[in-house]
């Protein structure tokens, strides 16, 4: 578990624990048959999951899925993405927007690895808390809540209440967020869980209050899908 996860410490009350364990195992059900399809949901390799984390920040995935395979037929692997002229990584990037930003961070990151493969993830250009806890457990490796603003918008929804503008030191978000992937099974399918009934059901702009498996467990989904 990463420094910042170890440094959480649980400030929630224990019905509010409780009643996120109920969220998570409600969200691993709604996931067994409502999951997207996605190709590096089926991976493990480090290399692929990290530069796609990479590549799915501040875009869509149905963008990232229809030029990834093609990124790595060309990028196989650390070295031959170090080695890549950026202006090359800028012009496929393109489709994605942003591209000269993540082009950027992309060869940083391949260079770091190449010449410090000891340095922890953590430490390496464009990586933070979400995107090494998401390789953690997507590889197996660890049973951490994958928190990022779609996380964040179905528990400020379903609790209430103040909250840090950075929620990665908001210990009760951090804690209910724990509390919800304990309360599954398998830490992948509800954090990938979540991810899926924020982009379908949970929306920014018009959540699908009556369409959740957490309504009923839910401070905005009781008022019958009211918009809050």
């Amino acid at each position: 578990m990463d420094s910042i996860a170890q440094a959480v410490t649980t400030s929630c009350h224990d019905d509010d624990l409780a009643r996120a364990k109920s969220v998570g195992a409600h969200v691993e059900a709604w996931a067994s048959v409502n999951l997207r399809e996605f190709p590096w949901r089926h991976w493990s390799d480090v290399y692929r999951l990290t530069v796609t984390e990479i590549l799915l920040q501040q875009t869509s995935a149905a963008k990232v899925s229809a030029m990834v395979e093609a990124w790595f037929d060309r990028y196989r692997d650390w070295p031959s993405l170090a080695a890549a002229p950026v202006r090359d990584l800028e012009t496929d990037l393109r489709p994605l927007g942003l591209h000269r930003r993540r082009a950027d961070v992309l060869h940083r990151l391949a260079v770091s690895f190449v010449t410090t493969p000891e340095f922890p993830m953590e430490s390496r250009p464009g990586v933070g808390q979400y995107v090494s806890r998401a390789v953690r457990v997507a590889t197996d490796d660890g049973s951490e809540a994958m928190v990022d603003v779609n996380f964040v918008r179905i528990l400020q929804r379903a609790f209430g209440g103040a909250w840090r503008s950075d929620y990665r030191y908001d210990t009760r978000l951090q804690s209910l967020a724990q509390a919800v992937v304990d309360g599954a099974q398998d830490p992948k399918a509800v954090n990938w869980g979540v991810l899926d009934l924020a982009a379908l059901v949970c929306k920014a702009g018009r959540p699908k209050c009556t369409e959740c498996p957490i309504m009923s467990l839910c401070s905005v989904g009781r008022t019958a899908g009211v918009t809050p």
